[in-house]
């Protein structure tokens, strides 16, 4: 006995084909981006402290042992990952998920407020711990939320996040750059995590950019050497780079330059009191005829004199072609018709500089000297802050005097264990307090 049917009974009987794939909906796509996040900070965390070692063991005075701050993370990773398969079988991946990320969350935070290296090394544990349980179960957590022929994608996305981590970590943590003489890795020293973030934020177009520092924010003077020093609220971005230049060490002079191209105001935050206004540093800020007081020491001050100069063309450009060729900045430049006054910081080139100059005039060279600045928007209009400051020097002895180009900034060199006391001053006949 046979059976038949005809074709469209056959056609009617066999399964039908779906037409296009099926909608996963958006909960697959949400949970990975989360999944990612914690990928990309675990990773993240792993490489970004690694070239900032040396500052924060200058930061907390201990620069022996500092090292254990990645090891005992990477121990913490290693110990983590193994252990949680059968952490997520027991109690459920996504839980086990949100738990790490909380765990490395709360480690990092409290990482950032440790007091000392100890407390530091254990707050790394605990972000290793998390760190290390995001990964494997992040992993398997988009193995089930996407069928096999959706996972490949959902793979490359989050191998996107697990490669960005390790390459751009190191320039978060501090702009990578190599030495000029020897051409090794290094970074750019104080201020260079600072510069990372306004670059970062300058490429992104940042309505703000925060500067967390151990300080309140810019102040009228150094604490260290006026007691009295007050917090400023708001302060200029040309003010901010000049104090900055002359012995501020709250910001590298370069930290502001990308956000001063666009006009992005830069806040600097103190991240032990995260409660206070801090100092916002802005195009806005109030135009005063002083806003605050640096010094600067260990200062070198050259003077070169020469008849030639007097109806000479070229004659500076000739003084200022050696220390370019010698790598070497000017700070401050005084001059008159026969003679040249300029200041280094940098002194370790300065007798081949000396040897040069003396092809162009007569030579001295002053040792032991301070820089002592007197910035303020308005301090050229008007003669009274100038008269203010040179009254409030007293007897202390001016070798040379200097208003800037900007007339923003009111230059003295005076002997170097004089810088402080004429901070004092200056600082009480401006601002009040004691002298």
């Amino acid at each position: 006995m046979s059976l038949t049917s005809s074709p469209e009974q056959a056609e009617a009987a066999q399964p039908s084909q779906p037409r296009g794939q099926p909608d996963l909906g958006v909960y697959p796509w949400v949970a990975m981006g989360v999944v990612v996040i914690g990928t990309f900070m675990s990773i993240l965390d792993s490489t970004i402290i690694n070239v900032a070692l040396p500052q924060i063991g200058l930061d907390l005075h201990q620069p022996e042992n500092i090292e254990w701050i990645v090891t005992a993370y990477l121990l913490a990773l290693a110990v983590a990952q193994p252990a949680t398969g059968w952490l997520a079988d027991k109690f459920g991946r996504k839980r086990i998920f949100v738990w790490s990320m909380g765990l490395f969350s709360l480690g990092s935070l409290a990482a950032a407020l440790a007091p000392n290296l100890g407390f530091l090394i254990g707050f790394r544990v605990l972000q290793g711990l998390g760190g290390g349980a995001m990964m494997p179960v992040g992993l398997a957590m988009i193995y089930e939320l996407f069928p096999p022929d959706k996972r490949g994608g959902a793979m490359g996305i989050w191998g996107i996040a697990a490669m960005t981590g390790p390459a751009i970590g190191p320039v978060l943590g501090g702009f990578i750059g190599s030495s000029e003489t020897t051409g090794v890795t290094t970074t750019l020293g104080r201020g260079g995590s600072d510069f990372s973030a306004s670059l970062f934020g300058a490429a992104m177009r940042a309505d703000a950019i925060e500067v967390w520092t151990d300080v309140d924010g810019m102040l009228t003077a150094d604490p260290r050497v006026v007691a009295e020093a007050k917090v400023l609220e708001q302060i200029a971005f040309d003010e901010a780079a000049e104090l900055a230049s002359f012995g501020a060490k709250v910001l590298h002079p370069n930290t502001i330059a990308p956000a001063v191209r666009l006009g992005i105001p830069v806040y600097v935050l103190n991240s032990r009191r995260p409660e206070g206004k801090g100092t916002k540093i802005t195009f806005e800020a109030p135009k005063r005829a002083v806003t605050a007081i640096a010094g600067k020491n260990d200062v070198t001050l050259i003077k070169v004199g020469s008849p030639r100069m007097l109806l000479t063309e070229g004659f500076l450009r000739s003084l200022f072609e050696v220390f370019e060729r010698h790598r070497t900045s000017v700070d401050v430049v005084a001059t008159s018709e026969v003679s040249v006054s300029l200041t280094v910081d940098d002194a370790s080139q300065i007798d081949v500089i000396v040897s040069d100059l003396r092809r162009l005039g007569d030579v001295t060279l002053e040792r032991n000297r301070g820089i002592v600045a007197v910035v303020g928007g308005a301090i050229a209009q008007g003669g009274h802050a100038m008269s203010t400051a040179l009254e409030a020097m007293g007897d202390v002895r001016v070798h040379m005097l200097s208003l800037s180009a900007t007339g923003i900034n009111l230059t003295m060199v005076v002997d170097d264990d004089q810088v402080k006391p004429a901070m004092q001053r200056l600082h009480a006949a401006f601002f009040g307090g004691t002298s």
